[in-house]
């Protein structure tokens, strides 16, 4: 609902119609169904969602400016714009993979024994 509101504000797109504003409309009180028996939320509060408000803040601001990104290059496929996409969060993926050291530690450690795989086949 807040990515459809923000294209039509500053992408210059229709609003969604009556049937698709039902269904967003069914989507949020889904949600709030979910908070609202939440126990963590009986106990403190908004306080146990604000990561998941702050997500939301940001989520609904990189898909609108995302698109107005993806909206300024000429591509000639259907697949373009994903593509497009895609090699854009790769610097990022590097740099956020690097603040956590994750390039050495798929080095120093065994993949076999990270999925619970024996070391070696035994025969009987």
């Amino acid at each position: 609902l807040a990515v459809s509101m923000l294209e039509a504000m500053f992408l210059g797109r229709h609003y969604p119609n009556a049937r698709s504003s039902v269904a967003l409309v069914v989507i949020c009180i889904g949600a709030a169904g979910y908070v609202w028996s939440d126990k963590e939320f009986e106990n403190i509060g908004i306080m146990a969602y604000f990561w998941p408000i702050i997500y939301f803040f940001i989520i609904a601001f990189e898909m609108t400016y995302g698109k107005k990104i993806v909206s300024t290059v000429s591509l000639g496929t259907l697949s373009g714009p994903v593509l497009y996409t895609n090699l854009l969060s790769v610097p990022a993926m590097f740099v956020l993979a690097s603040l956590d050291s994750e390039p050495t530690k798929g080095l120093l450690e065994n993949p076999l024994q990270q999925c619970g795989a024996p070391n070696r086949i035994e025969s009987k």
